[in-house]
């Protein structure tokens, strides 16, 4: 088996440039140095091949790594905001907070 039967084909990247369109919402302008840096160079020798999916791997596992972190930040803010109007809610229904057009006896 030869290197070149060992290259990937253009057929069998479509998760790679999913991967990369995932991401482009959150920084369009990384996307295209991402999408160059996962074409498959000039590879003529197995320890090549290697190196290249090495490297494409741990870009994947970064990128994947960035992913999970954004998402648990907005997961932590919802759960927090949640939080959050749950007690508004707890306190219009047992009256301790007057209603906003309310006025205070201050006021007058």
């Amino acid at each position: 088996m030869s290197a070149a039967t060992l290259a990937p084909t253009p057929a069998s990247q479509p998760s790679t440039s999913s991967a990369a369109s995932a991401s482009s919402h959150i920084d369009n302008a990384g996307a295209t140095t991402e999408k160059e840096g996962l074409q498959a160079p000039d590879i003529s020798s197995p320890h090549q091949l290697i190196d290249w999916v090495d490297t494409v791997l741990g870009q994947l596992e970064t990128r994947f790594d960035d992913m999970n972190g954004q998402v648990t930040a907005r997961m932590n803010e919802m759960s927090s905001r949640i939080d959050a109007l749950e007690s508004s809610i707890q306190d219009l229904i047992h009256g301790t907070l007057a209603p906003a057009g309310a006025s205070t006896p201050n006021d007058a």
